[in-house]
């Protein structure tokens, strides 16, 4: 078991190693999406962005924030609903960013902690001024971005 003294996060190599692979293996099996350039730290998500929380615990506790642009949302919930954009509901998006989330957790909490016993909370959306404090790994997209903040350890 892992020392949690201390929080961990994305500027932590192992785990921005991790969350790289796993966004990169959850975009392209699901969503049939790739970035479009190379993957940046950024200090906050953009404004205009659809915000999910998942928290974990067992081996290690802690927190995954998952922001995605409204364009972006759109897209992914078609491809992943193989739906026209036109067609997707509200709803809908509201639902694939919860599970985007998710699968994002648990394919880089799998990487960080392979023989952990670890339950991921039900995500759920929050408001966008309550985004967690930075660094935020940036995803570019062919139309928008996906951001990513998590960390664990003690107290969280």
């Amino acid at each position: 078991m892992r020392n949690q003294t201390e929080v961990r996060d994305l500027t932590d190599p192992e785990i921005h190693q991790a969350c790289c692979a796993a966004m990169l293996e959850v975009l392209e099996t699901m969503f049939f999406e790739l970035p479009l350039d190379e993957l940046e730290i950024v200090p906050a998500p953009a404004a205009s962005s659809c915000l999910v929380r998942a928290g974990f615990r067992g081996t290690v506790d802690g927190v995954i924030h998952v922001a995605i642009s409204c364009s972006t949302c759109t897209r992914l919930t078609a491809s992943f609903l193989g739906k026209e954009a036109e067609e997707v509901v509200h709803a809908e998006e509201c639902s694939t960013a919860l599970e985007l989330a998710n699968m994002l957790c648990g394919a880089t909490l799998s990487r960080l902690e392979p023989q952990g016993r670890l339950a991921i909370e039900t995500p759920y959306l929050v408001d966008r001024n309550q985004h967690a404090a930075g660094p935020w790994l940036r995803y570019p997209l062919e139309d928008g971005d996906i951001e990513v903040a998590l960390s664990y350890g003690e107290g969280l």
